[in-house]
């Protein structure tokens, strides 16, 4: 026999053990409705990014011999007229025929000159003119517009021409307005109209184009100026590169100028720092225009004008980069040598010689 508290026993615990997990509510308990998830498969296993792809270079030497004459020489010689320059342009005068007649002799030399070509200060070339590759531009040069003069020669002569006093001009496609302009012959100090005249930017616009087929390419060109001053136009050391648009690599200026400050036997009319600091930046060097005699000058620009003949060579167009360059075994710096536009040019040309090798280790793509 079954008794009541036996029953009531067993209800209770069944009943517990449904509650537990479900709601009870005085019957059946209710099942907790499926949730759905969606699951992102970028969230479960993201995609690996591939690397990427590498190119395979491969190492290369190059010698390369150096040869006198390589290169030919384009030379533009800028003289100053101005009435201080009487014993300057004299000097010159005595040392160019030999200079050129030597030079010719060594080297492919296309010749230029910018400077008046009259008594008493003129510079006179007619006999040179005859004999040698010679091109003057028998214009009057002041004491301030040399670079103007030579980066005016050098413009492509459809630019636009000057307008207005002295003041604008487009030289080499930029806007020179040098009476307004930082440096501009017109804001200088103390200038009599003359002297600006003479010297201004529009008065170099005169020569605008006189040059500009007398470069050839893959020639290096040497500038030469000649003048006791500094350059006061618009056109300096500062903006001299970029207006003429000549390759630095090839490009080198020289200047016979002031070194120091006037001293007995020599006044002039101040150091030459546009010329210190064009020539430094590209190579170049200066002389100082108060020597007595400048026939020592002009041998050494002489020599230094026919090394840079050997100083520039091709590199391959596969050529990615330049690993090292070598002379006598000697790694040279990035200071002792340029790569540009496919042309390796040894800045430093103490380091060459007839017959030396330059060994260059480069990378292309296998």
């Amino acid at each position: 026999m079954i008794t009541r508290t036996g029953i009531f026993i067993a209800s209770t615990l069944l009943l517990g053990a449904c509650s537990k997990d479900s709601e009870f509510k005085g019957g059946v308990a209710k099942k907790t409705p499926d949730v759905k998830v969606d699951i992102d498969s970028k969230d479960v296993e993201k995609e690996v990014p591939k690397p990427p792809k590498t190119v395979e270079e491969v190492t290369r030497t190059l010698e390369l011999k150096v040869k006198s004459s390589t290169s030919p020489i384009d030379m533009i010689w800028v003289v100053d007229n101005s009435g201080s320059m009487k014993e300057e342009i004299a000097q010159v005068q005595s040392n160019i025929q030999k200079f050129v007649g030597t030079l010719s002799q060594s080297v492919d030399l296309r010749l230029n000159f910018i400077s008046f070509n009259g008594y008493p200060l003129g510079l006179q070339l007619d006999t040179m003119n005859q004999a040698h590759d010679i091109r003057q531009v028998p214009f009057y040069v002041g004491s301030y517009n040399l670079m103007s003069m030579l980066a005016a020669s050098l413009c492509s002569p459809e630019s636009s021409s000057a307008s207005g006093d002295f003041g604008v001009g487009k030289i080499c496609d930029q806007v020179v307005d040098s009476s307004k302009s930082n440096g501009g012959i017109n804001a200088q100090p103390g200038l009599s109209q003359a002297q600006i005249s003479e010297n201004s930017d529009a008065q170099a616009l005169a020569v605008k184009g006189s040059l500009v087929d007398r470069l050839r390419p893959g020639a290096v060109k040497v500038l030469v100026f000649v003048t006791d001053d500094i350059a006061k136009g618009a056109v300096t050391d500062k903006n001299f590169m970029q207006l003429t648009k000549l390759d630095p690599a090839t490009t080198h200026a020289y200047a016979f100028a002031g070194l120091s400050k006037s001293r007995a036997g020599c006044e002039i009319s101040a150091v030459g720092d546009t010329y210190i600091a064009l020539s430094k930046a590209t190579g170049g060097e200066v002389f100082d225009i108060c020597e007595t005699n400048w026939s020592t000058n002009f041998s050494k620009l002489t020599e230094k004008v026919i090394k840079l003949t050997s100083a520039v060579f091709d590199i391959p167009a596969t050529a990615t980069t330049i690993k090292t360059v070598k002379i006598k075994g000697v790694v040279l710096t990035d200071k002792q040598y340029s790569v540009t536009a496919g042309k390796l040019t040894i800045l430093d040309q103490s380091l060459l010689s007839d017959g030396e090798a330059v060994v260059v280790e480069y990378l292309e793509k296998a």
